[in-house]
């Protein structure tokens, strides 16, 4: 079946499960979820890389005036 769609074994077992998921068939986190969970680590990773690029120039400033 799987080759018929052009993928292995692995990725259709794989849709299935996320399908029942998704359902609510079967514990785990669902497609919205997994969605949202990804957007979140980006807005982290992001927020985290303003919040020391925000300190060190404040390190930097604080230096400067104290020359």
């Amino acid at each position: 079946m799987a080759t018929t769609l052009g993928a292995v074994d692995q990725t259709l077992g794989n849709w299935v499960r996320q399908e029942r998921i998704d359902r609510g068939e079967r514990e785990g986190l669902s497609t919205e979820e997994r969605e949202e969970l990804t957007k979140l680590e980006r807005e982290v990773k992001r927020l985290t890389m303003q919040r020391g690029l925000l300190k060190r120039s404040v390190a930097f400033w604080v230096k400067e005036q104290n020359r």
